[in-house]
């Protein structure tokens, strides 16, 4: 009786928290991945969509929103004004600088909303003015401005389907932090936690995710790994089936995710079979399951990847048809292509626009085309041209691709047909539509790059995810304390984000390695101990390290040091693997677990993963610093066809070059002289038999 009025007054203080409101805070900077929203010409707009979070009663919202403004504008007739899904919130006159504050009571909100920016904006008050002035710009700091969110929670419904198809989505605001719990001593079940981390990252997307090992059970989103007797201890309680969903009890608004089963293989396969099956199958609190057969994915075959030889439609990249308004107006279309294609300016990335445009243009007026902030093309906008659907094909040298990450940015230069200066522009027909079934498609180019290289890792975790299932990937963690295996499970919710597909196939192993995984596979190594792995990692033999490098960048000139060491300090390293050539190891030094940790999270931060070049890392946490270099060991992967490495070799390296030059004119020269000799010998025996006739006669 005692326990029972215990867990009624346990219940009762639960329900009285959820009832309570709470707070929270989100920088705009999540939503759009940059820090600036720019707002250029008289008429300029901008927007972005913020989703809601499913277990939330939003009673009021509060937007803070920064800004900076050209100093030429005139405050009387310039202002700024916000929307909230499409209705006016408020407008404000625009000054040099400052600070917009909203307040809205029991907002009207929907599963994803726009906040849109709608800046009219002069330079003079009683004059005709170019509405395209490069003076015409407020800047939007979406690194200061954030919205408030304050709400009360629902309890979590207790339903597999709506926990995989509504709850683990972009609906959820960064940061993400879910929690494991699992027996750290299994690989199998180390194994589950990694394929479900992954799983998160490509599920949620676009989210900093976070993804925790502990040993106790806290008023966190909680996922357990492992047997029943394992689940019973931590949760109290034995669970039906080997999926099984409740609320957390230490916090109701929390979800409580158990895989379990008889032994490790079928608690593994209840992990992958929550990721392959439909929602529409799992509308109940557990399920069985018999068996599972995972599906066979192809090399490069990531949803997000743009593979050579195939074509990627924009609507998958941004979701439908986007309009792009206004002069100097631009929408960027991100894809990814795999890092290990050789590049270069013959082969030729086709892009087909399906497109329209308002009419009401000046000639002269384009739409132009970048590739990673370079300018590749212009197309003239003809003004005459009444047809509904426009067409044009364009070829762009692959050499301004970037390995990995790429972005193409449609910007619209059109100019407003007016009479005369003074007349009213016609703001909205300077409009362009790029269709979704616009294109981009890349050649049948080779798969041959130099290692290592860890932008690669970073963009797409390559080459780890050559196979976007990781089946030629494993995981050893040398160290099973809780930071690092936090840092395993975060890092493979990274990867998640970057390639959008669960990991199938990866195998996680503590302490040792397999013989036969290490001589096929690509290894991430959470090092603490084992030495020898690290001299040969790390190119550093009796404490002399390697360096090379480049005095300046305009230099070519190369330089070699040999620097002898006590230890050799890093953080996160990229070497070819030791136990197979061609193979790739990254190690991921864990003697310090929490240092390691806190790196692993800041991955997600776009500043800090433009300072990470070369092969090797370090972070020193106590400055708050990232240094990058190279250790000057080169290899190569992939497969070149003869002939087109005979070419890379002599177009690539000057030695091979000069020699091929002198080996030509040796050979040249050579055949010149029996050319020679061989005309003089006809000549010879000609004047010969010349001679012999006229001694006859």
């Amino acid at each position: 009786m005692k326990r029972f009025a215990f867990l009624k007054v346990l219940s009762l203080l639960l329900l009285i928290a959820l009832s309570f409101s709470q707070t929270t805070s989100v920088k705009l900077s999540e939503f759009l991945g940059k820090n600036v929203l720019d707002l250029k010409g008289m008429d300029a707009r901008g927007k972005l969509s913020f989703p809601v979070n499913p277990l939330w009663n939003v009673e009021k919202i509060k937007f803070y929103i920064y800004y900076k403004a050209s100093p030429v504008l005139k405050s009387e007739r310039s202002e700024i004004t916000l929307l909230l899904n499409g209705k006016v919130i408020t407008s404000r006159q625009i000054k040099d600088e400052g600070l917009i504050t909203v307040e809205i009571e029991n907002p009207k909100l929907f599963d994803f909303n726009t906040l849109t920016f709608k800046a009219s904006q002069h330079y003079c008050i009683n004059c005709c003015e170019n509405e395209n002035s490069p003076e015409l710009w407020t800047q939007i700091d979406l690194k200061k401005s954030y919205i408030q969110f304050q709400y009360t929670k629902k309890p979590f419904p207790e339903n597999l389907a709506f926990l995989k198809d509504i709850y683990l989505s972009e609906r959820l605001l960064s940061p993400v932090e879910i929690d494991i719990l699992t027996d750290k001593g299994s690989n199998r079940l180390l194994t589950a936690g990694a394929i479900f981390s992954g799983y998160l990252g490509a599920k949620i997307k676009y989210r900093r995710i976070y993804v925790n090992y502990t040993e106790n059970l806290r008023a966190k989103d909680t996922v357990v790994i492992g047997t029943q007797d394992f689940v019973s201890r931590v949760i109290g309680e034995r669970v039906s089936g080997n999926i099984y969903v409740t609320q957390n009890p230490k916090d109701k608004s929390k979800f409580l995710l158990v895989f379990t089963g008889r032994d490790e293989k079928e608690i593994l396969n209840a992990v992958r079979a929550f990721i392959l099956t439909p929602s529409s199958y799992l509308s109940e609190k557990f399920v069985y399951v018999s068996d599972v057969v995972l599906p066979e994915i192809k090399a490069y075959s990531s949803p997000v990847l743009l593979a050579p030889g195939e074509e990627i439609t924009l609507r998958k990249i941004a979701g439908g048809d986007v309009v792009v308004r206004g002069y100097a107006g631009r929408f960027d279309f991100s894809f990814f292509i795999p890092p290990d294609l050789m590049l270069n300016p013959k082969e030729k990335l086709r892009l087909k626009l399906f497109y329209n445009h308002g009419l009401l243009v000046r000639e002269g007026s384009t739409i132009n085309l970048y590739i990673n902030g370079k300018f590749v093309y212009s197309i003239p906008v003809d003004p005459y041209d009444k047809s509904d659907l426009k067409v044009r094909e364009v070829l762009i040298p692959t050499s301004v691709l970037n390995k990995g990450f790429n972005v193409l940015t449609v910007e619209s230069a059109l100019v407003p047909n007016k009479e005369d200066f003074c007349a009213a522009a016609n703001f909205e027909s300077l409009k362009v539509i790029i269709y979704g079934n616009s294109l981009i498609s890349l050649p049948d180019l080779v798969h041959w790059t130099k290692m290592p290289n860890l932008v690669y890792f970073i963009s797409t975790g390559f080459p780890f995810t050559t196979y976007p299932d990781m089946k030629d990937a494993a995981v050893l963690v040398e160290s099973t304390d809780g930071e690092t295996l936090s840092s395993m499970f975060t890092l493979l919710a990274f990867i998640g984000t970057k390639i959008q597909f669960p990991p199938l196939r990866l195998s996680v192993y503590v302490d040792r390695l397999p013989n036969d995984v290490a001589q096929s596979k690509d290894v991430i190594v959470f090092w603490n101990r084992n030495s020898l792995i690290k001299k040969q990692i790390l190119n550093s033999l009796d404490s002399v390290v390697l360096v090379k490098g480049k005095l300046f960048e305009e230099d070519q000139k190369e330089f070699s040091v040999n620097l002898r060491k006590r230890d050799y300090v890093f953080t996160m390293a990229m070497r070819e693997s030791p136990f197979k050539p061609k193979r790739t190891i990254l190690v991921l030094n864990s003697k310090s677990p929490g240092t390691l940790h806190k790196f692993v999270k800041m991955l997600y931060d776009p500043v800090v993963l433009s300072k990470i070049k070369g092969d090797t890392v370090f972070y020193d946490e106590k400055t708050d610093t990232i240094l990058s270099s190279s250790s000057g060991q080169v290899y190569y992967i992939g497969h070149m066809p003869v002939y087109k490495k005979v070419y890379y070799e002599i177009g690539y390296n000057l030695k091979y070059l000069v020699g091929l030059l002198l080996i030509s004119l040796l050979v040249l020269a050579f055949a010149t002289k029996k050319l020679l000799d061989y005309r003089a010998k006809k000549r010879h025996q000609q004047e010969e038999k010349e001679g012999k006739e006229e001694e006859k006669k």
